[in-house]
């Protein structure tokens, strides 16, 4: 049926084509319906996600970073289900600091991939900072820092064609005199993009793992307010550090593999027109295990079960709202 009217709709484009071509003073327009032709992991799709974790390295932090590393399974079950190519880097909050902003490489792998021997092992000792960082935690600044480090620049992370997810995990707030405001940071994560097939697209997330101002089971810590707001401006998880990690860390994996298989229309839809087919099988709108469309970036995203595997062909047909002359 979907297909049936797709040529029911262009038979009848060709014939009002016909008929304004025989009049000399009447502009051609084409009003075809528009089919955008998908395969998940082609070079229009971005199957590459690189994660960099921020993990405060205070001394009230020695638990939490044992329950990172004790449910990391929880984290990575998805990506490596549906087969991504990952890179996954650690810093602590105070890689602001000149000496501390590398990539940590405790487990002698400062990039994991899924090639990475003993890929648990290795990401238990990379998030296993220890508590004698220095107490004035700085999560977003040791981000920038980072980023713009020479010798993490060199491992090519982030790649600029990588869906790129940052994960912050602290108990206190971004200590700063002058937060420099969201802008900064999304300005920062854009310029990464310069030049690659994802220019213009937000193709990254910040979430945070901190106290939020509505959890009354924290015994301690500072809510991180500047982290939250960050992590809503870009699209991330605000997860609480007082909740159970496998909960948080599931949650943060469904959001980065929804967001970085964001399939992106060349015209803007007519939205209760629109079809998705996921390997000959129609797939319904439903934003919990369907397809939403996401009118600012203009795109497809897939949620929770009906997020399409690697080498699946995606097929999207609609009605635009504009006609092109």
């Amino acid at each position: 049926m979907l297909f049936s009217n797709l040529i029911k709709r262009s038979l009848l484009s060709v014939a009002a084509i016909t008929s304004l071509a025989a009049c000399e003073e009447v502009a051609t327009v084409s009003i075809l319906s528009e089919t955008e032709d998908f395969v998940q992991a082609a070079s229009e799709v971005n199957n590459k996600i690189d994660i960099l974790w921020i993990v405060d390295n205070s001394g009230s932090m020695g638990d939490e970073q044992a329950a990172l590393a004790s449910n990391f399974e929880a984290f990575i079950n998805d990506l490596a289900g549906k087969n991504y190519d990952f890179q996954i880097a650690v810093i602590g909050t105070d890689a602001y600091m000149d000496g501390r902003r590398a990539f940590r490489n405790a487990s002698g792998h400062s990039i994991l991939t899924p090639n990475t021997p003993n890929l648990e092992d290795a990401f238990i000792q990379n998030i296993m900072l220890g508590t004698s960082g220095y107490p004035i935690e700085r999560g977003l600044e040791s981000l920038e820092a980072a980023l713009n480090h020479p010798a993490n620049q060199s491992l090519n992370f982030p790649r600029n064609d990588a869906f790129f997810s940052v994960i912050i995990v602290s108990d206190e707030n971004e200590s700063v005199n002058s937060f420099p405001g969201v802008t900064h940071y999304q300005g920062l994560l854009d310029s990464i993009r310069s030049g690659s097939v994802l220019a213009g697209q937000q193709t990254y997330s910040i979430n945070a793992i901190v106290k939020r101002p509505d959890d009354v089971s924290c015994g301690s810590g500072v809510n991180g307010v500047t982290y939250l707001e960050v992590a809503d401006a870009t699209g991330g998880i605000q997860a609480s550090i007082c909740d159970d990690f496998s909960t948080s860390l599931t949650d943060i994996t469904s959001s980065i593999v929804q967001l970085s298989t964001q399939f992106y229309l060349s015209r803007e839809p007519i939205v209760e027109t629109i079809r998705v087919v996921v390997n000959d099988v129609e797939v319904a709108n439903d934003a919990s295990n369907g397809w939403t469309y996401n009118a600012e970036s203009n795109s497809i995203i897939f949620n929770g079960s009906a997020v399409p595997g690697q080498g699946a062909s995606i097929l999207v047909d609609f009605d635009p709202v504009a006609l092109i002359n």
